[in-house]
């Protein structure tokens, strides 16, 4: 099985080696690796040239353009590349299992191959030092469902592997300020294919103090109902999500079904008024991937700031 794993790199020096060993040692598949460098100005790109004569290995680079165009770049150049079914995304410091290409392609198998198809798995934290942390979804899987995808945080990119119909459906419409993960999220379930969560982890997510998407902790008890509650009455500011999902619906409307369409207007919609607010706080297609109060279950991953 051929896989083309395809990765940005950034100042990435003091992991990028320990990243690429563990996918060039992937089990049971064929993998081929094609990374765009984006303008990196510690030793990273040196550290890449190391693997010079791999010809498993394609480098690319270019000037600084922040990580979701790079990735963006990435899927355009894949897509003009012939021989892969499949692919993957992959971050500069995390250290994958032996076998997790391998366990996501053969799920992806199993599925229609004439639909979009993304495999997600879940994953146990590393700190900086390479330390186990836990697991980052621990008590329950991910219950996939077009409204929940737009409110939370249901898996990463890091994680996910996909086929060449979801790879072509990018390319074809690209994100300009959407994250590369959620983005190919939206597409594939508001696009007639189909996301598989694997609850099994199958890497180790690295999270330090340079990470351009992190964890943080989640409010618990009142606290977090408070929480809850200032951000969807009390906040004017425009959250990520809410500015992925609206971008989304601006390039992708005239492309969705009308019950798509509905799901994904009422959140795009919701501040407009307080009617909207609880019309939305009490819709049941945005219940999150656990099935208790939605809003005191605050998003587990977000993002820090952007480095690039």
């Amino acid at each position: 099985m051929k896989i083309l794993v395809l990765m940005s790199t950034y100042n990435g020096e003091k992991y990028i080696k320990e990243q690429m060993d563990s996918i060039l040692s992937q089990k049971d598949v064929e993998c081929y690796v094609l990374i765009r460098d984006d303008g990196s100005k510690d030793d990273t790109l040196q550290l890449l040239r190391t693997y010079d004569g791999n010809d498993r290995i394609r480098i690319i680079t270019g000037k600084n353009c922040g990580y979701i165009r790079s990735f963006s770049i990435l899927v355009e150049e894949a897509s003009k590349m012939k021989g892969f079914d499949y692919f993957a995304f992959a971050d500069q410091d995390d250290r994958w299992y032996p076998h997790k290409l391998f366990i996501a392609i053969n799920r992806l198998t199993k599925e229609n191959k004439d639909l979009p198809l993304l495999y997600c798995s879940n994953s146990e934290i590393i700190n900086a030092d390479g330390r186990l942390k836990g697991e980052l979804f621990v008590k329950h899987p991910c219950q996939i469902r077009k409204g929940n995808i737009l409110i939370n945080t249901l898996t990463q990119g890091c994680s996910m592997v996909f086929n060449r119909n979801a790879l072509i459906l990018y390319a074809e419409n690209p994100p300009v300020k959407t994250i590369h993960d959620r983005w190919l999220m939206m597409l594939c379930i508001f696009m007639g294919g189909k996301i598989i969560y694997d609850h099994t982890p199958l890497f180790a997510y690295r999270v330090h103090e340079s990470n351009a998407i992190g964890v943080r902790k989640k409010s618990k008890g009142w606290n977090a109902i408070k929480d809850s509650f200032r951000y969807w009455f009390c906040d004017k500011k425009e959250r990520p999500f809410y500015i992925m999902a609206k971008e989304f619906h601006k390039r992708m409307k005239d492309k969705l079904n009308e019950n798509d369409l509905i799901i994904l207007e009422k959140y795009v919609n919701y501040r407009k008024s307080i009617f909207h607010r609880i019309r939305f706080m009490f819709a049941k297609e945005y219940l999150p991937y656990t099935p208790t109060f939605k809003r005191i279950l605050v998003q587990d991953v977000h993002i820090l700031t952007n480095k690039v």
